[in-house]
């Protein structure tokens, strides 16, 4: 996958996660989310001339966005949320619907970040 799918396919994960969430589908919906922050970071990497990563190299590399972004976005923070809350809530179901609700938003954000560093002409940040 490009780029442009990687983009693409986030931005479906999303509109689904919030399908499922208006149905009250949060283990799903929390599930989709963590889908399309991966897609998100694997389209970033592509910006950078960098190919698929494994779990370790999307830390690392997010971590990169943090230390090169001077107006402190903390995207591993963010990052570390959709992993450990969301990813999480989708084996073990143990987020309240309040707290799925507030993670989901989160993780949201996380994922449009990511989508407009992808989307950028000049990509500031993160660039090896």
């Amino acid at each position: 996958m490009e780029i442009a799918d990687h983009i693409t396919l986030a931005k479906t994960y999303i509109t689904a996660a919030l399908r499922l969430e208006e149905m009250g589908i949060h283990q799903l919906a929390a599930e989709a989310v963590w889908g399309a922050a991966n897609l998100s970071i694997e389209a970033v990497r592509h910006t950078r001339g960098q190919r698929h990563g494994n779990a370790r190299e999307k830390v690392r590399f997010i971590g990169a966005l943090d230390d090169a972004d001077g107006r402190q976005q903390s995207f591993s923070n963010r990052f570390g949320i959709v992993k450990g809350e969301l990813h999480n809530h989708f084996y073990t179901n143990q987020l309240s619907a309040t707290e799925a609700a507030r993670f989901l938003t989160l993780g949201r954000i996380f994922v449009v970040q990511m989508i407009a560093i992808a989307e950028s002409p000049s990509p500031r940040i993160g660039r090896s």
